[in-house]
Parts: C-alpha cells; sequence; structure tokens
C-alpha cells in the first residue's frame, strides 16, 4: 500500500475483501482511518470490511458512516447494512459458501434484497 497508485491501492483493498480473511481487518482499518489517504482507496477499504463481514469491523464502519466525504460515508454504510444482514440471517446462510449466495462469485458489498423482483 505504498505504491504511488491510488488504483493500485484500492485493487489491493478489493482483493483482501474477496478473499474474506479476518486477517486483513487490522489492515483495512488502518486504511480506512488514515484521512490523508486517497478517497478512493478508503472507500475501498471500507467495502473490503464489509465484504469480510466480521462484526468486530461495525465499530469503524458505524464511525467512519458520518464521514465527511460522501463516497466514504455511504460505503461505511453499506458495509454496516451488510454485516447487520448477515449476523442477523446466519441461520439462513450457515451451511452457504458465499458462491452459493452470489451469482457473480463475489462478494457483494450490500445485503440482498428482501425481495424478488425489481417490480414490487
Amino acid at each position: 500500500m505504498e505504491d504511488g497508485s491510488a488504483l493500485l491501492r484500492h485493487e489491493i483493498a478489493f482483493v483482501l475483501g474477496q478473499m474474506k480473511d479476518p486477517y486483513a481487518i487490522p489492515f483495512l482499518t488502518s486504511v480506512l482511518e488514515d484521512l490523508g489517504e486517497n478517497s478512493m482507496v478508503r472507500h475501498e477499504a471500507g467495502e473490503a470490511l464489509g465484504a469480510i463481514g466480521d462484526p468486530c469491523a461495525l465499530e469503524v464502519l458505524q464511525r467512519y458512516s458520518n464521514d465527511p466525504l460522501a463516497e466514504v460515508a455511504e460505503t461505511c454504510q453499506l458495509a454496516v447494512d451488510r454485516i447487520k444482514w448477515f449476523v442477523e440471517h446466519a441461520s439462513d446462510v450457515q451451511g452457504m459458501d458465499e458462491a452459493q449466495r452470489s451469482k457473480f462469485h463475489s462478494i457483494d458489498p450490500a445485503p440482498p434484497i428482501e425481495y424478488d423482483s425489481m417490480l414490487q
């Protein structure tokens, strides 16, 4: 994360989230908390924390849900909602791997919608 390219740092944060490794939480937290970091990178760190889905990240995500930068705040709000949804629905998704929960084989940044059709 010391590379000069914000895009590369953004992609590193994305990959860490997709890997769902809780070992990355302290690192991603420090990126999110670094107000000198590019907002795109901070946004992706928040999204990655939500993708990992560990409730231990809720405190920092809730704190940055009020970030003055909308791209950071809104991403952290989505990440909080995602983690809370998975905690609330743990028995529904227990035993399913992420690929079964997402037809795109990736970790979605937002919790699933509660209805079957966008027309409802």
